[in-house]
């Protein structure tokens, strides 16, 4: 009989202690790896950590909506980081072109623009 486990390869690099401290106490329950997919905060990390439950439980539909969860959000992060300006920024130059300052409403003599 093999004894070595064919885990999901970990290919995480600078860990997180609670990953590191993870890894070393060798979860072999589905919840437990959940647990620590929700406390880490690196994609990857999290995504080690739902390959472990998948690999636990491989039917479990908790762990498949977790990864499509999770791939909602690493899209979302990676549409964020193309923008090339800050959402406030972008905000701030649409409110102080001239087109939008021609059409802003003013109420009385103050201009809410200027």
């Amino acid at each position: 009989m093999n004894s070595k486990q064919n885990y999901p390869e970990n290919n995480v690099t600078n860990p997180s202690p609670i990953f590191t401290k993870s890894l070393n106490e060798d979860y072999n329950r589905e919840m437990d790896w959940l647990w620590v997919a929700t406390k880490v905060t690196k994609i990857d990390e999290q995504v080690y950590c739902l390959r472990r439950a998948l690999y636990i439980s491989p039917n479990s539909h908790r762990v498949r909506y977790a990864m499509q969860d999770l791939l909602r959000e690493s899209q979302r992060r990676a549409r964020l980081a193309r923008t090339d300006k800050p959402l406030f920024r972008r905000l701030m130059d649409y409110f102080t072109t001239k087109s939008f300052s021609q059409n802003a409403p003013t109420y009385g003599k103050v201009d809410l623009v200027n």
